[in-house]
Formats: structure tokens, C-alpha cells, sequence
């Protein structure tokens, strides 16, 4: 059971995590797709990098983002995308410019982030035709399917596995109050099996019920309500409880 739920814990942890880049804000989101296609710039010296900026320095970005660093192509910047909080910029640059401008971009409260080229490649003309790459829906869907599968199959499990314990829980208990009642009252055996689910408002008033009509029977070394030293789990006849938790 623990390697099941493992499993399963840890695919339903990998859905949420897609799910926050999917559909949370643009400083958790994933920017690769953000960018048209049309839009990206990729060659052997220039890329396309998204910049998450707070609205509030909206500003700030469009007066600054061209010289934080050398190499950026001016007035290259534009509105991808934006949330409640948040706009995301694509901006182009030099590719030998670019861990400079995380830098400085960090140190301004801006998340520039490199956008996956993948779109770019696969459109490419030279070569074979690359296989597409498998797109963040596409993984959700497959998550979403793997996560009810297996949680599926660990209910299915449980019940499974549930029903057998149970049974042999209770084949136990009835195998020991065989032993006991021996051990108790001697031979030849001579008693009463009973299961009861009592109301548990009502439990202190059973076990009264049940001390006046077999307190003669355990004699004056078992006292009704469990007590007389010898245990608060002894009473004048053998009796076992089986806590389930509904």
C-alpha cells in the first residue's frame, strides 16, 4: 500500500505542479508557448527571451529594459500575455547577451525567462522533419489520465486488500475468544458468540446491562464497569472491540 500511494502521490504531485505552470500566474506559468510562433527570433546570434513584469513597473520596463545590457534589439519588446498582476514581454537580443540580462533584469524585480525553440526547430525546412514536440496539453491530458488511473487502481486496491484483512482481523478475534473464554471458565466450553454494533451513546448503559446479567458468572474478581485491578479493559465476560473508523 505505501508504494502504491507513493506512486500515485507523487504523479498527482507532478499534475499539480503542470497544472500551477498552466493555468497560475505568469510567475509560475510556463512562457514557452506564450510567444507566436511568427514572432520568435532564433539564429546562430540571436534569441527571443520573455521578461515577467509586475504591472506596476510597466513603466519602469519599457524606459530600461534596452539598456540593461549591450546587444538588445531595440524597441523589439511586446505584450505577450497578462494576468491580474502580471505582463509578460518577449524582447530580442544577442545570444552572448543573454545570462547578463536574467542578471540585470533580476536585480530590477523582472523574471526573464528563455522561450522553448521547439516550435521553431520543427517548422525548420533543413533536414528531415523533426518529430513535434509534445505540447504542455498534451502532458496534461496524459497526467490527468495517469493520475486517475492509478488512483483507480489504488482504491480498487484497498478494498480489495481491506475486505481480506478484515475478514482475517475478525477470524482472529473470534479464534482468541474461543481461547479465552477457556482459559476463563474452563471446560466443557459453554458460551455465546455475539457481534454488536451499539449506538456509542448508549455503550456505558450496555456494559451495565450486560454486568447484571453475567457479573454472578466472573465472580467478585471482575467488576462491571472494567475496574477491580485487574485492567479497565476486564469485565465479567470476554469482550473485544473492533474500532473502525467510517
Amino acid at each position: 500500500m505505501q508504494a502504491r500511494s507513493s506512486d500515485f502521490t507523487q504523479t498527482r504531485s507532478s499534475l499539480q505542479a503542470l497544472l500551477r505552470k498552466q493555468t497560475g500566474s505568469l510567475a509560475v506559468r510556463d512562457l514557452s508557448g506564450l510567444v507566436p510562433p511568427s514572432s520568435l527570433v532564433s539564429t546562430d546570434n540571436l534569441t527571443t527571451l520573455v521578461a515577467v513584469v509586475p504591472k506596476a513597473a510597466r513603466s519602469e520596463w519599457l524606459s530600461s529594459y534596452e539598456s540593461l545590457t549591450d546587444f538588445v534589439v531595440p524597441r523589439s519588446s511586446a505584450v505577450v500575455e497578462e494576468d491580474a498582476d502580471y505582463a509578460a514581454y518577449m524582447v530580442v537580443l544577442f545570444r552572448r547577451a543573454v545570462d547578463d540580462f536574467k542578471v540585470a533584469a533580476r536585480a530590477k524585480g523582472f523574471q526573464a525567462k528563455e522561450v522553448a525553440e521547439a516550435a521553431i526547430e520543427a517548422g525548420s525546412s533543413d533536414g528531415p522533419p523533426a518529430a513535434p514536440p509534445q505540447s504542455s496539453d498534451k502532458v496534461l491530458e496524459t497526467l490527468r489520465t495517469e493520475v486517475e488511473g492509478k488512483r483507480a487502481a489504488l482504491v480498487d486496491w484497498c478494498l480489495t486488500s481491506y475486505g481480506e484483512a478484515f475478514t482475517s482481523w475478525v477470524h482472529v478475534i473470534a479464534v482468541r475468544l474461543f481461547v479465552e473464554s477457556i482459559l476463563r471458565y474452563g471446560l466443557p466450553p459453554q458460551f455465546l458468540p455475539v457481534l454488536m454494533k451499539p449506538n456509542p451513546r448508549y455503550q456505558s448503559q450496555l456494559r451495565k446491562i450486560l454486568a447484571q446479567h453475567f457479573g454472578a458468572v466472573g465472580g467478585q474478581h471482575f467488576t462491571g464497569d472494567g475496574g477491580g485491578g485487574t485492567g479497565e479493559d476486564m469485565f465479567p465476560y470476554v469482550t473485544f472491540s473492533l474500532n473502525i473508523e467510517e
